[in-house]
């Protein structure tokens, strides 16, 4: 039987990372069609051109869109977000930049970041998003929404879901918690500078950010 390669061991070779995220891939949910090792931005630019010939990507303008295909390693974990996707229950990919090897020190932080957050942004785009409260926007509200909000809503989301599992994961690296929890902050002030137009934003802010649920 050949054996799986280490988080470490990918992180030293490059020909062994698509290995590794295969290895990983029984622990994701799935909501998960694939994790894609992308060290250049390639793949995860053509799944952009795809959606945007399919009309999923409206939210943007044709400047902004290729704005974000100039950037392919902003992110080191990349999943593409729009809110003409959320809760169409179709599976979605997971692009990794070589940034995702390079930067992170740890298999446990690595995981961390796939499993306990961006996994939370596929399932909003598979099944949509809920806030409590019997407040869920999916397929057929997702319009109604300003998708800065939805953005920055479901990033708020996935990053007070990663730091709730730090100890389940037994993770008690503190410079990995402070960014964690400067990256919460940073998207908490980021959904309140967008102003709310209708009830329905206000209800996703309200219960985001004021109650517990």
């Amino acid at each position: 039987m050949v054996k799986n390669p280490t988080f470490l061991e990918a992180k030293k070779n490059p020909q062994l990372r698509q290995v590794y995220l295969d290895s990983i891939m029984p622990l994701c949910p799935e909501s998960v069609k694939e994790l894609v090792y992308d060290p250049y931005g390639i793949k995860k630019n053509q799944h952009i051109d795809e959606l945007a010939s399919q009309n999923l990507l409206n939210h943007l303008t044709k400047e902004e869109i290729a704005s974000s295909k100039k950037r392919p390693f902003e992110a080191y974990i990349a999943v593409i977000y729009s809110p003409a996707l959320i809760g169409e229950r179709k599976q979605h990919p997971m692009f990794f930049s070589r940034f995702a090897f390079e930067k992170y020190n740890s298999a446990a932080n690595f995981l961390s970041s796939v499993l306990d957050h961006e996994t939370i942004h596929i399932d909003s785009l598979v099944y949509g998003i809920d806030f409590g409260k019997n407040l869920i926007v999916n397929r057929t509200n997702a319009n109604q929404v300003d998708w800065k909000i939805l953005l920055f809503a479901d990033e708020v989301r996935a990053y007070n879901n990663q730091i709730e599992k730090l100890s389940e994961r037994g993770i008690k690296d503190l410079y990995f918690r402070e960014w964690l929890d400067w990256q919460l902050t940073s998207h908490e002030d980021l959904l309140l500078m967008v102003n709310s137009k209708t009830e329905l934003e206000e209800r996703i802010k309200e219960n985001l950010l004021y109650s517990s649920f």
